[in-house]
Protein backbone atom coordinates (compact mmCIF):
# COMPACT_ATOMS: atom_id res chain seq x y z
CA UNK A 1 0.00 0.00 0.00
CA UNK A 2 1.33 3.43 -0.96
CA UNK A 3 0.51 6.06 1.68
CA UNK A 4 1.08 9.79 2.04
CA UNK A 5 1.84 11.36 5.42
CA UNK A 6 0.87 15.04 5.60
CA UNK A 7 2.69 16.89 8.41
CA UNK A 8 6.08 16.41 10.07
CA UNK A 9 5.61 17.85 13.55
CA UNK A 10 4.92 16.23 16.91
CA UNK A 11 2.23 13.91 15.59
CA UNK A 12 4.62 12.55 12.95
CA UNK A 13 7.04 11.66 15.72
CA UNK A 14 4.28 10.21 17.91
CA UNK A 15 2.93 7.93 15.19
CA UNK A 16 6.19 7.08 13.41
CA UNK A 17 6.08 3.50 14.74
CA UNK A 18 2.98 3.01 12.55
CA UNK A 19 4.30 4.96 9.57
CA UNK A 20 7.51 2.97 9.19
CA UNK A 21 5.54 -0.28 8.83
CA UNK A 22 4.36 0.75 5.34
CA UNK A 23 6.50 -0.22 2.34
CA UNK A 24 5.96 2.98 0.38
CA UNK A 25 5.64 6.32 2.18
CA UNK A 26 5.57 9.83 0.73
CA UNK A 27 5.93 12.68 3.22
CA UNK A 28 4.61 16.20 2.52
CA UNK A 29 4.39 19.40 4.56
CA UNK A 30 3.07 22.92 3.94
CA UNK A 31 6.16 24.45 5.56
CA UNK A 32 8.40 25.50 2.65
CA UNK A 33 11.44 25.59 4.95
CA UNK A 34 11.04 21.87 5.65
CA UNK A 35 10.50 20.92 1.99
CA UNK A 36 13.60 19.31 0.52
CA UNK A 37 14.94 18.24 3.92
CA UNK A 38 15.08 14.73 5.39
CA UNK A 39 13.10 13.49 8.42
CA UNK A 40 13.68 9.97 9.76
CA UNK A 41 15.01 8.93 6.35
CA UNK A 42 12.11 10.41 4.35
CA UNK A 43 12.36 13.35 1.93
CA UNK A 44 9.82 16.07 2.77
CA UNK A 45 8.01 17.27 -0.35
CA UNK A 46 5.48 19.94 -1.24
CA UNK A 47 1.76 18.95 -1.20
CA UNK A 48 1.71 19.92 -4.90
CA UNK A 49 3.26 16.53 -5.65
CA UNK A 50 -0.06 14.89 -4.72
CA UNK A 51 -1.51 15.94 -8.08
CA UNK A 52 1.29 14.08 -9.85
CA UNK A 53 1.38 10.72 -8.07
CA UNK A 54 -0.88 7.77 -7.30
CA UNK A 55 -1.45 6.72 -3.70
CA UNK A 56 -3.91 4.64 -1.70
CA UNK A 57 -4.38 6.66 1.48
CA UNK A 58 -3.27 9.93 3.01
CA UNK A 59 -2.81 10.31 6.78
CA UNK A 60 -2.92 13.84 8.19
CA UNK A 61 -0.43 14.09 11.08
CA UNK A 62 -1.17 17.58 12.28
CA UNK A 63 -3.28 19.46 14.82
CA UNK A 64 -4.67 21.33 11.81
CA UNK A 65 -6.57 18.25 10.59
CA UNK A 66 -9.71 20.13 9.65
CA UNK A 67 -7.94 22.77 7.63
CA UNK A 68 -5.63 20.32 5.82
CA UNK A 69 -8.65 18.16 4.98
CA UNK A 70 -10.28 21.14 3.27
CA UNK A 71 -7.00 21.87 1.48
CA UNK A 72 -6.86 18.31 0.14
CA UNK A 73 -10.50 18.35 -0.99
CA UNK A 74 -9.89 21.64 -2.81
CA UNK A 75 -7.01 19.88 -4.63
CA UNK A 76 -9.47 17.28 -5.92
CA UNK A 77 -8.43 14.46 -3.60
CA UNK A 78 -11.22 12.05 -2.73
CA UNK A 79 -12.45 12.19 0.87
CA UNK A 80 -12.39 8.38 0.91
CA UNK A 81 -8.59 8.52 0.77
CA UNK A 82 -8.25 11.03 3.65
CA UNK A 83 -7.42 9.63 7.11
CA UNK A 84 -6.15 11.14 10.34
CA UNK A 85 -3.24 10.31 12.59
CA UNK A 86 -5.47 8.61 15.15
CA UNK A 87 -6.65 6.16 12.45
CA UNK A 88 -3.22 4.53 12.74
CA UNK A 89 -4.22 3.17 16.13
CA UNK A 90 -7.18 1.14 14.88
CA UNK A 91 -9.01 1.79 18.16
CA UNK A 92 -12.27 -0.12 18.72
CA UNK A 93 -13.93 2.67 20.69
CA UNK A 94 -14.02 6.40 20.28
CA UNK A 95 -13.53 6.98 23.97
CA UNK A 96 -12.71 5.48 27.35
CA UNK A 97 -14.79 6.46 30.36
CA UNK A 98 -13.55 6.57 33.95
CA UNK A 99 -16.60 6.71 36.20
CA UNK A 100 -16.65 8.37 39.58
CA UNK A 101 -19.10 8.74 42.45
CA UNK A 102 -22.77 9.52 41.84
CA UNK A 103 -23.08 13.26 41.34
CA UNK A 104 -26.86 13.45 41.65
CA UNK A 105 -28.46 16.57 40.18
CA UNK A 106 -25.47 18.87 40.54
CA UNK A 107 -24.73 21.46 37.87
CA UNK A 108 -22.42 19.96 35.24
CA UNK A 109 -19.16 21.57 34.15
CA UNK A 110 -16.91 20.15 31.42
CA UNK A 111 -13.16 20.78 31.53
CA UNK A 112 -11.36 20.14 28.22
CA UNK A 113 -7.59 19.57 28.14
CA UNK A 114 -5.41 19.08 25.04
CA UNK A 115 -3.84 16.05 26.77
CA UNK A 116 -3.34 14.42 30.18
CA UNK A 117 0.42 14.87 30.36
CA UNK A 118 2.14 16.29 33.46
CA UNK A 119 2.63 19.95 32.51
CA UNK A 120 1.94 23.34 34.01
CA UNK A 121 -1.33 23.92 32.15
CA UNK A 122 -2.69 20.53 33.25
CA UNK A 123 -1.67 21.18 36.85
CA UNK A 124 -3.59 24.46 36.68
CA UNK A 125 -6.65 22.63 35.36
CA UNK A 126 -6.32 20.02 38.13
CA UNK A 127 -6.58 22.74 40.75
CA UNK A 128 -9.76 23.98 39.02
CA UNK A 129 -11.14 20.43 39.13
CA UNK A 130 -10.39 20.16 42.85
CA UNK A 131 -11.99 23.54 43.52
CA UNK A 132 -15.18 22.79 41.53
CA UNK A 133 -15.64 19.40 43.17
CA UNK A 134 -15.36 21.02 46.60
CA UNK A 135 -18.01 23.49 45.47
CA UNK A 136 -20.30 20.53 44.72
CA UNK A 137 -20.35 20.76 40.96
CA UNK A 138 -20.56 17.67 38.76
CA UNK A 139 -17.20 17.92 36.99
CA UNK A 140 -16.41 16.04 33.77
CA UNK A 141 -12.93 16.20 32.29
CA UNK A 142 -12.09 15.21 28.73
CA UNK A 143 -8.96 14.98 26.62
CA UNK A 144 -8.04 13.38 23.30
CA UNK A 145 -4.89 11.85 24.80
CA UNK A 146 -4.32 9.74 27.88
CA UNK A 147 -1.45 10.44 30.27
CA UNK A 148 -0.19 10.36 33.84
CA UNK A 149 -2.49 13.21 34.93
CA UNK A 150 -5.65 11.25 34.17
CA UNK A 151 -5.62 9.42 37.48
CA UNK A 152 -5.03 12.68 39.37
CA UNK A 153 -8.11 14.19 37.74
CA UNK A 154 -10.13 11.11 38.63
CA UNK A 155 -8.93 11.26 42.25
CA UNK A 156 -10.07 14.90 42.40
CA UNK A 157 -13.65 13.56 42.17
CA UNK A 158 -14.30 14.13 38.47
CA UNK A 159 -15.53 11.86 35.74
CA UNK A 160 -12.84 11.43 33.10
CA UNK A 161 -13.09 10.79 29.35
CA UNK A 162 -10.21 10.00 27.04
CA UNK A 163 -12.12 10.87 23.88
CA UNK A 164 -10.43 10.60 20.50
CA UNK A 165 -13.17 12.69 18.90
CA UNK A 166 -11.68 15.75 20.58
CA UNK A 167 -8.71 15.39 18.24
CA UNK A 168 -10.62 17.17 15.52
CA UNK A 169 -14.36 17.03 16.23
CA UNK A 170 -16.69 19.77 17.34
CA UNK A 171 -17.75 20.09 20.96
CA UNK A 172 -21.45 20.26 20.10
CA UNK A 173 -21.30 16.76 18.57
CA UNK A 174 -20.04 14.98 21.71
CA UNK A 175 -22.82 13.65 23.96
CA UNK A 176 -21.11 13.95 27.36
CA UNK A 177 -20.53 17.65 26.68
CA UNK A 178 -24.11 18.38 25.57
CA UNK A 179 -25.51 18.05 29.10
CA UNK A 180 -22.97 20.43 30.65
CA UNK A 181 -23.94 24.00 31.58
CA UNK A 182 -20.40 25.43 31.49
CA UNK A 183 -17.44 24.38 29.33
CA UNK A 184 -13.87 25.28 30.28
CA UNK A 185 -11.42 25.02 27.38
CA UNK A 186 -7.86 24.97 28.65
CA UNK A 187 -5.03 26.40 26.50
CA UNK A 188 -4.83 27.90 23.01
CA UNK A 189 -3.89 24.48 21.60
CA UNK A 190 -7.58 23.54 21.51
CA UNK A 191 -8.55 26.59 19.44
CA UNK A 192 -9.65 24.36 16.55
CA UNK A 193 -12.53 23.02 18.71
CA UNK A 194 -13.98 26.45 19.36
CA UNK A 195 -15.74 26.60 15.99
CA UNK A 196 -18.22 24.04 17.23
CA UNK A 197 -19.03 25.17 20.76
CA UNK A 198 -22.69 24.87 21.74
CA UNK A 199 -24.39 28.24 21.46
CA UNK A 200 -26.39 27.74 24.67
CA UNK A 201 -23.35 27.11 26.91
CA UNK A 202 -21.10 29.48 28.81
CA UNK A 203 -17.56 29.00 27.49
CA UNK A 204 -14.51 29.78 29.61
CA UNK A 205 -11.35 29.84 27.47
CA UNK A 206 -8.21 29.91 29.64
CA UNK A 207 -5.05 30.73 27.70
CA UNK A 208 -1.54 30.09 29.02
CA UNK A 209 0.67 30.27 25.94
CA UNK A 210 3.31 32.84 25.01
CA UNK A 211 3.36 34.69 21.70
CA UNK A 212 5.62 32.14 20.01
CA UNK A 213 2.93 29.43 20.22
CA UNK A 214 0.62 31.48 18.00
CA UNK A 215 2.99 30.97 15.08
CA UNK A 216 1.27 27.62 14.58
CA UNK A 217 -2.27 28.98 14.98
CA UNK A 218 -4.32 29.48 11.85
CA UNK A 219 -5.62 33.09 11.99
CA UNK A 220 -8.73 32.35 9.91
CA UNK A 221 -9.94 29.92 12.57
CA UNK A 222 -9.62 32.49 15.35
CA UNK A 223 -11.29 35.18 13.26
CA UNK A 224 -14.31 33.04 12.40
CA UNK A 225 -15.39 32.11 15.91
CA UNK A 226 -18.47 33.65 17.50
CA UNK A 227 -17.20 34.90 20.87
CA UNK A 228 -20.57 36.13 22.20
CA UNK A 229 -20.86 33.40 24.85
CA UNK A 230 -17.12 33.32 25.58
CA UNK A 231 -15.39 34.40 28.78
CA UNK A 232 -11.68 34.61 27.94
CA UNK A 233 -9.03 34.55 30.66
CA UNK A 234 -5.25 34.58 30.51
CA UNK A 235 -2.49 34.04 33.05
CA UNK A 236 -0.57 37.24 32.21
CA UNK A 237 -0.18 40.23 29.92
CA UNK A 238 2.36 38.24 27.90
CA UNK A 239 -0.24 35.53 27.38
CA UNK A 240 -2.63 38.19 26.05
CA UNK A 241 -0.32 39.33 23.28
CA UNK A 242 -0.76 36.38 20.93
CA UNK A 243 -4.54 36.47 20.92
CA UNK A 244 -4.63 40.28 20.76
CA UNK A 245 -2.54 40.08 17.59
CA UNK A 246 -5.47 38.46 15.79
CA UNK A 247 -8.35 39.73 17.94
CA UNK A 248 -7.39 43.24 19.11
CA UNK A 249 -10.93 44.06 20.25
CA UNK A 250 -11.66 40.88 22.21
CA UNK A 251 -12.03 41.28 25.98
CA UNK A 252 -9.46 39.26 27.95
CA UNK A 253 -9.70 38.96 31.72
CA UNK A 254 -6.98 37.84 34.10
CA UNK A 255 -6.90 34.50 35.89
CA UNK A 256 -3.62 33.98 37.71
CA UNK A 257 -3.16 30.45 39.00
CA UNK A 258 -2.00 29.56 42.49
CA UNK A 259 0.63 27.23 43.89
CA UNK A 260 0.09 24.95 46.87
CA UNK A 261 2.15 25.96 49.89
CA UNK A 262 4.75 23.39 50.89
CA UNK A 263 7.09 25.79 52.65
CA UNK A 264 8.75 24.92 55.94
CA UNK A 265 11.17 27.47 57.33
CA UNK A 266 14.69 26.14 57.77
CA UNK A 267 17.13 26.96 60.53
CA UNK A 268 20.07 26.78 58.11
CA UNK A 269 20.07 28.68 54.87
CA UNK A 270 21.59 27.28 51.73
CA UNK A 271 25.07 25.81 51.52
CA UNK A 272 27.19 28.40 53.29
CA UNK A 273 29.23 25.73 55.00
CA UNK A 274 30.68 24.69 51.64
CA UNK A 275 30.94 28.26 50.34
CA UNK A 276 28.94 27.08 47.34
CA UNK A 277 25.74 28.58 46.01
CA UNK A 278 23.50 26.07 44.29
CA UNK A 279 21.54 27.35 41.29
CA UNK A 280 18.73 25.46 39.56
CA UNK A 281 16.92 25.73 36.22
CA UNK A 282 13.70 23.78 35.73
CA UNK A 283 12.16 22.93 32.36
CA UNK A 284 12.92 20.90 29.27
CA UNK A 285 16.37 21.80 27.93
CA UNK A 286 15.41 23.93 24.94
CA UNK A 287 16.15 27.20 23.19
CA UNK A 288 12.91 28.81 24.37
CA UNK A 289 13.86 28.09 28.02
CA UNK A 290 17.22 29.81 27.52
CA UNK A 291 19.63 27.18 28.84
CA UNK A 292 22.16 28.32 26.23
CA UNK A 293 21.90 31.89 27.55
CA UNK A 294 22.89 30.70 31.03
CA UNK A 295 25.81 28.69 29.64
CA UNK A 296 27.02 31.77 27.73
CA UNK A 297 26.71 33.82 30.94
CA UNK A 298 28.75 31.30 32.92
CA UNK A 299 31.57 31.54 30.37
CA UNK A 300 31.83 35.26 31.20
CA UNK A 301 32.54 34.61 34.89
CA UNK A 302 36.05 34.35 36.28
CA UNK A 303 37.40 31.11 37.69
CA UNK A 304 36.98 32.24 41.29
CA UNK A 305 33.27 32.81 40.67
CA UNK A 306 32.86 29.50 38.85
CA UNK A 307 34.39 27.66 41.79
CA UNK A 308 31.74 29.06 44.12
CA UNK A 309 28.66 27.84 42.29
CA UNK A 310 26.92 24.74 41.08
CA UNK A 311 24.17 24.58 38.44
CA UNK A 312 21.51 21.88 38.20
CA UNK A 313 19.26 21.44 35.15
CA UNK A 314 16.00 19.57 35.81
CA UNK A 315 13.93 18.68 32.76
CA UNK A 316 13.98 16.65 29.56
CA UNK A 317 17.55 16.51 28.27
CA UNK A 318 17.18 13.84 25.58
CA UNK A 319 16.96 16.12 22.54
CA UNK A 320 19.74 16.89 20.07
CA UNK A 321 19.73 20.46 21.38
CA UNK A 322 20.31 19.22 24.94
CA UNK A 323 23.09 16.90 23.79
CA UNK A 324 24.88 19.85 22.17
CA UNK A 325 24.66 21.88 25.40
CA UNK A 326 25.93 18.92 27.45
CA UNK A 327 28.96 18.70 25.19
CA UNK A 328 29.53 22.43 25.47
CA UNK A 329 29.29 22.38 29.28
CA UNK A 330 31.75 19.47 29.42
CA UNK A 331 34.25 21.12 27.07
CA UNK A 332 34.11 24.40 29.01
CA UNK A 333 34.39 22.53 32.35
CA UNK A 334 31.28 24.27 33.65
CA UNK A 335 29.80 23.01 36.96
CA UNK A 336 26.47 21.92 35.44
CA UNK A 337 24.64 18.71 36.32
CA UNK A 338 21.88 17.46 33.99
CA UNK A 339 19.34 15.45 36.01
CA UNK A 340 16.76 14.90 33.27
CA UNK A 341 13.02 14.62 33.83
CA UNK A 342 11.82 14.27 37.42
CA UNK A 343 8.43 13.98 39.08
CA UNK A 344 6.80 17.19 40.24
CA UNK A 345 7.34 16.19 43.87
CA UNK A 346 11.05 15.53 43.32
CA UNK A 347 11.39 18.76 41.34
CA UNK A 348 9.92 20.75 44.22
CA UNK A 349 12.36 19.03 46.56
CA UNK A 350 15.25 20.08 44.32
CA UNK A 351 14.03 23.70 44.28
CA UNK A 352 13.75 23.65 48.07
CA UNK A 353 17.33 22.35 48.41
CA UNK A 354 18.73 24.99 46.06
CA UNK A 355 19.70 28.56 46.87
CA UNK A 356 18.72 30.37 43.68
CA UNK A 357 16.43 29.58 40.76
CA UNK A 358 17.17 30.98 37.32
CA UNK A 359 14.47 31.44 34.69
CA UNK A 360 16.24 32.48 31.48
CA UNK A 361 13.28 31.93 29.15
CA UNK A 362 13.24 33.90 25.93
CA UNK A 363 9.46 33.97 26.28
CA UNK A 364 7.17 32.42 28.90
CA UNK A 365 3.63 33.49 29.70
CA UNK A 366 3.83 32.69 33.43
CA UNK A 367 6.52 30.61 35.08
CA UNK A 368 5.10 28.20 37.67
CA UNK A 369 8.61 27.21 38.79
CA UNK A 370 9.45 30.84 39.64
CA UNK A 371 6.30 31.04 41.75
CA UNK A 372 7.22 27.74 43.42
CA UNK A 373 10.69 29.10 44.18
CA UNK A 374 9.11 32.24 45.68
CA UNK A 375 6.91 29.99 47.79
CA UNK A 376 10.06 28.31 49.14
CA UNK A 377 11.56 31.73 49.99
CA UNK A 378 14.18 31.48 47.25
CA UNK A 379 15.98 34.25 45.46
CA UNK A 380 15.27 34.12 41.72
CA UNK A 381 16.95 35.59 38.65
CA UNK A 382 14.27 36.02 36.00
CA UNK A 383 14.07 37.05 32.35
CA UNK A 384 11.89 40.13 31.78
CA UNK A 385 10.04 38.19 29.03
CA UNK A 386 8.10 36.08 31.50
CA UNK A 387 4.60 36.76 32.79
CA UNK A 388 5.76 36.63 36.41
CA UNK A 389 7.97 39.69 35.73
CA UNK A 390 4.78 41.77 36.22
CA UNK A 391 5.03 40.94 39.92
CA UNK A 392 8.75 41.56 40.31
CA UNK A 393 10.47 44.73 41.46
CA UNK A 394 14.09 44.41 40.39
CA UNK A 395 16.52 44.02 43.31
CA UNK A 396 13.61 43.88 45.77
CA UNK A 397 11.83 40.51 45.47
CA UNK A 398 13.91 39.07 42.59
CA UNK A 399 16.57 40.01 40.07
CA UNK A 400 15.42 40.82 36.53
CA UNK A 401 17.55 40.76 33.40
CA UNK A 402 16.77 41.51 29.77
CA UNK A 403 15.83 38.37 27.86
CA UNK A 404 18.73 36.93 25.86
CA UNK A 405 21.34 39.22 27.46
CA UNK A 406 24.02 36.82 28.75
CA UNK A 407 26.21 39.73 29.93
CA UNK A 408 23.50 41.10 32.20
CA UNK A 409 22.71 37.60 33.48
CA UNK A 410 26.39 37.08 34.27
CA UNK A 411 26.39 40.33 36.29
CA UNK A 412 23.37 39.15 38.30
CA UNK A 413 25.11 35.84 39.07
CA UNK A 414 28.25 37.70 40.15
CA UNK A 415 26.14 39.93 42.35
CA UNK A 416 24.53 37.08 44.29
CA UNK A 417 27.84 35.26 44.66
CA UNK A 418 29.24 38.29 46.46
CA UNK A 419 26.27 39.04 48.69
CA UNK A 420 24.66 36.15 50.52
CA UNK A 421 22.79 38.52 52.81
CA UNK A 422 20.99 40.07 49.84
CA UNK A 423 20.15 36.62 48.53
CA UNK A 424 18.43 35.79 51.79
CA UNK A 425 16.62 39.16 51.97
CA UNK A 426 15.30 38.88 48.42
CA UNK A 427 14.10 35.36 49.14
CA UNK A 428 12.13 36.67 52.12
CA UNK A 429 10.55 39.36 49.93
CA UNK A 430 9.76 36.75 47.29
CA UNK A 431 7.86 34.74 49.89
CA UNK A 432 5.73 37.83 50.65
CA UNK A 433 4.97 38.18 46.93
CA UNK A 434 3.83 34.56 46.82
CA UNK A 435 1.54 35.08 49.82
CA UNK A 436 0.09 38.25 48.31
CA UNK A 437 -0.67 36.97 44.80
CA UNK A 438 -0.12 33.24 44.32
CA UNK A 439 -1.29 31.27 47.35
CA UNK A 440 -4.26 28.94 46.93
CA UNK A 441 -6.62 31.04 49.05
CA UNK A 442 -6.18 34.00 46.67
CA UNK A 443 -6.52 31.66 43.69
CA UNK A 444 -9.78 30.16 44.97
CA UNK A 445 -11.12 33.67 45.57
CA UNK A 446 -10.50 34.44 41.89
CA UNK A 447 -12.23 31.20 40.85
CA UNK A 448 -15.17 32.04 43.13
CA UNK A 449 -15.75 35.31 41.31
CA UNK A 450 -15.67 33.62 37.89
CA UNK A 451 -17.90 30.63 38.57
CA UNK A 452 -20.37 32.46 40.81
CA UNK A 453 -20.93 34.85 37.93
CA UNK A 454 -21.54 31.95 35.53
CA UNK A 455 -23.61 29.83 37.91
Amino acid sequence: MKIVVFGTGNYFDRYFKYIEKFDTVIVVDNNVIKQGTIIKGYLIESPEILNEIEFDKIFICSIYCYDIRLQLISMGISERKINYFFDFEQEENDFEFYENANHGNKKKIALISHDFSVTGAQNCLLSVSEYLNKKFFHVIIGSPYDGDMRNAFWKSGSEVYVDRRLRMGKLDSIEWIKDCDIIVVNTVQLYYLLRGVPKDKAIVWWIHEPMILYNSVIPDVLLNIDYKNFHIYSVSTLADKGLKKYLPDVNINRLIFGVKDGYQKKTMYGHDKNNILEFIMVGGVSKIKGHDILISALKLLNQSEISRLKITFVGDDTTAYAKKLKEQAYEEKLPIEFLGTMSHTDTLSMIDKSDILICASREESMSAVVIEAMMYEKCTIVSNETGVAEFISNNKNAYLFNSGDEKELAKKISLVLCNRTEVKRIGQEARKTYEQFFNMEKYYQRLDIIFNKLN
